[in-house]
């Protein structure tokens, strides 16, 4: 099991204590993974760099901070692979049993109509940050359909929706995403792994391979 049970841990906003009972749960999913996005979203430290000024922050603060995130079209399509998942992923477990930080580098943002901002660098740790967060609602759904906490769930998986993915359309029930990818990966992220469905294969690019094979591998 990858997301492997630990010591009892404070991350910030949530005090969890597990036994090993819980080390396997829904067919192997941890239940320790459910809470990992909370240390993601308080303690990844990104140095931001604007045109006029550089500022050291936390992931959550960051995408708190109102105004969308967009890679430009000229931008690399999605990239990582395996080697860069399992980078993160340690750093993020050394980070938990080390009850501290991880930092992810330059996030280079210009500022595009003074409310959003356009990616320059570090669009592909701010997208996989994303999907994993996607991907811890994606195990939560798993607990309520398992009838564990369903009415607490629901209100995370709310919360986690609206502050970091993105609100509903009442209309069109369309997601407005706070993070838009280039023209080669923004119809997948949207279309398919915000939404939580199942993820197309077929007749898909390599980039959008790519972007399914790090959802399922988190």
């Amino acid at each position: 099991c990858r997301y492997r049970l630990c010591r009892s841990f404070d991350c910030g906003a949530i005090n969890c204590e597990f036994s090993q009972d819980l080390r396997h749960l829904l067919g192997g999913v941890c239940i320790l993974w459910i809470f990992h996005y909370i240390c993601i979203l308080h303690n990844i430290q990104t140095d931001m760099k604007g045109i006029q000024d550089s500022t050291t922050n936390h992931f959550g603060s960051l995408i708190r901070g109102g105004g969308k995130f967009i890679i430009p079209k000229f931008q690399r399509d999605y990239s990582w692979d395996t080697e860069q998942w399992e980078d993160l992923w340690l750093d993020i477990e050394n980070m938990i049993s080390e009850n501290g930080d991880h930092y992810m580098g330059y996030l280079v943002l210009q500022s595009n109509n003074g409310k959003d901002s356009l990616i320059i660098d570090g669009q592909q740790r701010f997208t996989t940050i994303t999907i994993i967060i996607l991907a811890a609602i994606k195990s939560i759904i798993k607990l309520m359909e398992n009838n564990i906490e369903v009415e607490d769930n629901s209100k995370r998986i709310e919360t986690l929706l609206s502050t970091y993915i993105g609100n509903v359309d009442p209309v069109t029930l369309e997601y407005d995403n706070l993070l838009v990818l280039n023209r080669n990966n923004n119809s997948y992220y949207k279309d398919y792994i915000v939404k939580l469905g199942a993820l197309r294969y077929r007749n898909t690019s390599y980039t959008e391979k790519l972007m399914k094979r790090c959802f399922e591998w988190y």
